[in-house]
């Protein structure tokens, strides 16, 4: 089925292929053809060029019946399982957090501002320049010989990290409740609110100072609860040519 459309659309469409051909056996959506072959855009004037897209047909977004087949013309609905911003957001925390060399906890942090764009994110490390391989990981024993004096946590990280002038009134997505020293970084950076996934520690004495600082801050903070227990990421999704070959 074919249908006319405005010089408008035509021009401001980046989804639309002018073509030249009178006849295709198959049309993808979006395709304008132009019928009787006109000569090139650059050989036309303004003026001429204008006319001849008024005039041009457009291929509907269902192909042409094949083998006499009946011509589909429901309308393309978008898609309805996609994931929600906070979804999206703290996937992105769960992401960076596997660039931790933690091999206890890894967690990531995602900032993000008032237009739900991504201004920082981070993960729990050593600080640049220090050798992930010389410092040490243990959780137990002499506090030197512990990570805890040398680890920069996801969110000190992902505000470090930020690519933006100010983080006022920003939100943080997070895997764990931020400690103290990450909540007093968070209040002079301006963050107007954490979502974090778990809050495990939530009895000793950092994270119940955290909490007494954020309150008095005004700074909000709540519990992310997931509909589903995982997010999958497979890479074949946008071609499974590729790795059809190595299965």
């Amino acid at each position: 089925m074919l249908y006319h459309m405005s010089c408008a659309l035509c021009m401001s469409s980046k989804t639309l292929l002018l073509r030249s051909q009178s006849a295709v056996p198959l049309f993808s959506a979006g395709q304008v053809i132009f019928r009787n072959n006109p000569p090139s855009a650059s050989a036309m004037s303004k003026d001429t060029l204008h006319s001849k897209i008024k005039t041009a047909e457009v291929v509907t977004a269902h192909p042409e019946p094949q083998n006499g087949g009946a011509l589909d013309t429901r309308p393309v609905k978008k898609r309805e399982n996609y994931i929600s911003w906070e979804e999206y957001f703290m996937s992105v925390a769960f992401l960076s957090a596997q660039r931790s060399k933690d091999p206890s906890s890894q967690v990531g942090a995602c900032i993000v501002d008032e237009e739900n764009k991504i201004v920082g994110i981070g993960y729990n490390g050593m600080p640049t320049g220090c050798s992930d391989d010389e410092l040490p990981w243990a959780r137990e024993g002499l506090y030197l010989e512990t990570k805890y004096p040398y680890v920069v946590h996801a969110e000190q990280n992902a505000i470090m990290n930020r690519n933006a002038a100010s983080l006022k009134n920003c939100i943080v997505y997070v895997g764990l409740f931020p400690c103290n020293e990450c909540a007093k970084l968070c209040i002079q950076a301006g963050i107007k609110e954490i979502v974090f996934v778990s809050d495990k520690y939530k009895d000793q004495e950092v994270f119940i100072a955290s909490r007494r600082l954020l309150d008095m801050a005004g700074i909000k903070y709540r519990q992310f609860i997931p509909r589903s227990r995982s997010i999958v990421l497979n890479f074949d999704v946008i071609d499974p040519a590729l790795f059809a070959a190595q299965t």
